[in-house]
């Protein structure tokens, strides 16, 4: 097993599964629990942060707990070219 295959296969799958950060976990969960609700008066949240943080692992799932699709989109590595997002 490669270690991308390991993270992946450990990867937390609900928000309660994720350890740490509890305080921005519960904000998330509850701005996520608003568009339940209607349209939430933040319309959207940007997660940012280092590498290997946790942002695409929460994101997913939040996804996961709400039954919301995902798309992610990349932008381009170079600080030249931030123009165009791009879908894997």
């Amino acid at each position: 097993m490669t270690g991308e295959e390991w993270t992946e296969k450990y990867r937390p799958q609900h928000l309660n599964e994720i350890i740490g950060h509890k305080k921005i976990i519960e904000e998330l969960r509850k701005w996520a629990a608003s568009w339940e609700k209607g349209t939430s008066k933040d319309r959207a949240v940007i997660l940012y942060g280092k590498a290997g943080v946790g942002k695409t692992t929460a994101a997913h799932a939040i996804a996961r707990d709400f039954g919301w699709d995902t798309c992610l989109l990349y932008t381009s590595p170079s600080p030249r070219d931030l123009s165009t997002p791009r879908m894997p």
